[in-house]
């Protein structure tokens, strides 16, 4: 008897630059930017920052670099469920609309797959 392989399958085009795969992109470069922007606003004085800085600093930061990390190379099952529990009604809706170039963006490296 044969034993059934089952493979994941990979992305057809235009499937990978997904409207969730941007989503989670762009909240990775948001979470990203709200770390630099604590660290532009206080200054060279980051010795001085108190814990609860330091820990928003951080965790803003790692934050950005998961979800970034997780809309290129997670699976579009990864990401449909990242976007899903990421998502609130209303809130999203900025996200979203700021989530279309990063598609556009997205799709151009989609057609070079």
């Amino acid at each position: 008897m044969s034993k059934t392989h089952r493979h994941k399958r990979t992305a057809a085009p235009g499937e990978w630059a997904s409207r969730n795969r941007s989503y989670v992109v762009t909240l990775g470069l948001i979470s990203s930017a709200l770390a630099f922007l604590l660290w532009k606003l206080q200054g060279a004085d980051a010795h001085q920052w108190p814990v609860w800085k330091w820990a928003l600093f951080y965790g803003c930061a790692a934050l950005g670099v998961v979800f970034i990390g997780a809309g290129f190379f997670a699976g579009q099952g990864v990401v449909k469920r990242v976007a899903t529990y990421t998502s609130l009604s209303w809130v999203t809706f900025p996200v979203r609309l700021l989530a279309l170039p990063v598609q556009l963006v997205l799709s151009v490296f989609d057609r070079t797959r």
